[in-house]
Parts: structure tokens; sequence; C-alpha cells
């Protein structure tokens, strides 16, 4: 009997890191499917991310491609414009509690907003994990486990990883069919400007498998 996969969320960084470390883009999306496969996890994005961030090809083919799984605004807000209205309400009120400065949303919806480099897809995806009840996070951002605290409870946890932390999760499997270097790739994808988190990370993968696959 097959396990049921569950649902977390996905940043586009995340999603960029496992990619590139494939020799090509088939390659990655393949390394993509597989490790979400060995997690046991079916990866699903913000929709406002997927509009807004999702501006290469390559990440728009993991939705094309059914790898990733894009939420719908109706799932997050339904068709009441009350409850559109409730959900900007909360997302304007943390923006300005992180970003310290209103978010801006007097001449459209949020769902029409375009904005680039900037918290808000984070923000969003912390609050719709709470909301639908979506208890892990897949990031590459600094700021999001910081943000997991601001919606975590006794009634809600939010299990936030970057993308070192389930380059070693795969490592530790002695099953995995995901090499080594891939693992490694996607940790040099993931710390360019932290060589010392890079280093370390990358002796724990090497002597997981080291220890898992001898």
């Amino acid at each position: 009997m097959s396990v049921e996969k569950r649902r977390v969320l996905v940043d586009t960084d995340f999603i960029n890191h496992v990619i590139e470390s494939g020799s090509n883009e088939k390659e990655g999306e393949n390394l993509l499917a597989t490790l979400c496969d060995e997690l046991g996890v079916i990866p699903y994005v913000h929709p406002w991310i997927a509009d807004n961030e999702f501006v290469l090809t390559k990440t728009k083919n993991t939705i094309k491609h059914g790898i990733v799984k894009k939420l719908s605004w109706d799932e997050i807000v339904g068709t009441d414009s009350s409850m559109l209205e409730f959900y900007e309400m909360v997302v304007k009120d943390l923006y300005k509690k992180m970003q310290d400065e209103d978010l801006d949303l007097s001449r459209c919806r949020i769902k029409d907003l375009r904005m680039s480099r900037s918290s808000l897809g984070e923000i969003q995806t912390i609050i719709v994990a709470q909301k639908l009840n979506i208890p892990v996070f897949y990031f590459n951002d600094r700021g999001s486990k910081f943000l997991a605290t601001k919606v975590n409870s006794s009634a809600f946890t939010l299990e936030v990883y970057d993308t070192p932390e389930i380059a070693i999760k795969i490592s530790q499997n002695s099953n995995t069919n995901i090499e080594e270097k891939y693992c490694i790739s996607m940790i040099h994808n993931a710390t360019e400007d932290d060589k010392k988190k890079a280093k370390k990370c990358i002796a724990i993968v090497k002597e997981n498998y080291r220890c898992t696959h001898n």
C-alpha cells in the first residue's frame, strides 16, 4: 500500500537551486521530481509567487509538467470578496510588521499586484500555510524561519527547511536514488554568499553518504 503524500509549500529559490543542480533543465526537473517523491511530498506554490516570480521557462515548466502544483486563489480566499478583503488585511498587517512600511493596495487587489525583490511572497506563503493547514515549507529566504514564528501556536506549527537542510535529509536515506554530487550542488547553489555554511553542510552530506552507502 502506497503512503499518502503530504502537501508542502515551496518558494522560487528552492526550486531553482534543485533544478540548477542538474546538468540540464530536464535532468534538473527529474531531480526535483525524485527528491519530492523520496521525501513523500507534493510541492505547492502560492499563486502570487507563481504569477510574479516564476518568470523563467524552467520554473514555469515545473507547473506545466505537473511537478509543482499551483494553489488557486479560490482555495485561499474562496469567491467571497469579504474573504479576500480579510486576507489582504492580514497580509498588510504582517507586511507592516516585517518591512516597517505599508503595503499599498489602493489601486489594485493583491491578486493583481506586481512586485519584485520583496518578501511579499514569503509572507503570503506563511499566512496560507496556516490557513490551509500545510505544515511544511521548503524555502531559501533567511527570513522565513523567523516569519514562521508569527503563525506558530499550540494549534499549528510550521516546519521550515532550507535547501541545505533538504540535501542533508536526502543524504540520510540509505535507499536514495539521488547521487551525492547533486546534494552537494544544491548546497553550493543555496549558499553562494555563505561559504562557512556550505563547507559545514557539505561535510555532513559526505559523511552521511560514506556511512549509508558503503
